[in-house]
């Protein structure tokens, strides 16, 4: 399922329907530690930032040059309990690209506005959703300082799947 994926074929859903599936976890954990590329790439990060139950095979795609893998780390790793997803978040917010594999298709932006505020409760950072350029730089500001200011502070309720400072 995973080395076939392509968000393009009429069956692309059937990840979203199998991603707890043991077998496709584990097909997803394969194919990270074996360097996966392209689609594949792709859909083994989704299942595994969905469903995998340990951050280490998202910590290296924090990195990625694709925007989609890595923003899909971030959320896995930041929904996990570890603060090393916020910085590509943040870092996105400016991001107009749109996210290689989104259906409906995303801004890079939007899915980090929405990972960040989904994740803290934290909605005064902004950007609003209809945000121009500068507003979006303006919230980049805002949550670069707020990780700043709360990062010693910051604790990841597992119960909620909220971060708390």
């Amino acid at each position: 399922m995973l080395a076939s994926f392509d968000p393009a074929s009429a069956d692309s859903n059937g990840l979203v329907t199998h991603e707890n599936d043991p077998a496709v976890v584990a097909a997803a954990a394969d194919a990270l530690s074996a360097d996966a590329t392209g689609w594949t790439k792709w859909a083994a990060t989704f299942v595994w930032a969905n469903a995998g139950d340990s951050v280490e095979p998202l910590m290296r795609l924090l990195a990625d040059a694709d925007p989609a893998i890595r923003l899909m780390a971030a959320a896995g790793v930041l929904g996990r309990g570890r603060v090393e997803g916020f910085d590509p978040l943040i870092a996105a917010l400016d991001d107009t690209s749109v996210l290689g594999g989104s259906e409906p298709p995303v801004m890079a932006w939007t899915f980090a506005t929405n990972m960040l505020v989904s994740l803290t409760g934290e909605a005064t950072n902004g950007p609003p959703f209809d945000a121009d350029t500068g507003q979006r730089q303006a919230a980049k500001l805002k949550w670069t300082a707020w990780l700043a200011a709360h990062r010693g502070a910051l604790k990841f309720d597992s119960t909620s799947g909220r971060w708390t400072w």
